[in-house]
């Protein structure tokens, strides 16, 4: 099967000796006829910074857009182009994407233990709240048009493979916040 993946991940990283921590990466990873391609920058967030309970600094916004004319997926980091996928190679995806994900994720090959102290998000829980627990907010997809749409909470289907470890939930505060009203808005848990 062949899919194309956009991941953006944050937290502890480590690669090969070296240990970086709060950084934010940006991957894309593509897997066509079984081969995999991809490409993954980092950003570099030492000190995240928090307002009177508003949103992080450390946010970052990802795009994955097509070009109509030449059907070719741009992917875009606030407005920057970053990279793309040719239609030359990703055919199947000249015309529309099937499905969005939208989450997190932590990997271990330790798969029948406790796998890895690696805390997703923030590291705290869920129901800790929001200014607390990390979260995703502004899901959306362009449209056949080129116009974003918003993705709506009651529209999402959330999974989790280690709730114990790890969870997701719709959050309330659309209902707390007057600039929040209209957003799609995730919280997500994550000691580990």
């Amino acid at each position: 099967m062949n899919s194309l993946i956009l991941v953006v991940s944050n937290g502890y990283h480590v690669e090969h000796s070296l240990i970086t921590a709060f950084m934010i990466t940006v991957h894309a990873v593509a897997k066509f006829e079984g081969i995999f391609y991809g490409a993954c920058a980092s950003l570099n967030v030492w000190r995240l910074v928090v307002y009177d309970r508003d949103f992080s600094l450390a946010q970052i916004w990802l795009s994955a857009v097509t070009a109509y004319k030449n059907q070719n997926w741009w992917l875009q980091l606030l407005d920057e182009v970053i990279g793309y996928c040719p239609s030359s190679i990703f055919s199947y995806l000249a015309s529309s994407a099937a499905k969005i994900d939208v989450g997190e994720e932590v990997y271990s090959s330790e798969s029948t233990s406790h796998h890895t102290k690696t805390q997703m998000g923030s590291g705290q829980f869920v129901n800790e709240g929001f200014g607390k627990a990390c979260y995703i907010r502004n899901i959306g997809y362009m449209d056949n048009s080129g116009k974003f749409k918003d993705v709506k909470a009651h529209s999402l289907n959330l999974f989790a493979t280690r709730p114990f470890c790890y969870n997701v939930e719709i959050s309330d505060i659309m209902h707390a916040s007057p600039l929040l009203a209209e957003i799609s808005v995730m919280l997500v848990k994550g000691a580990g």
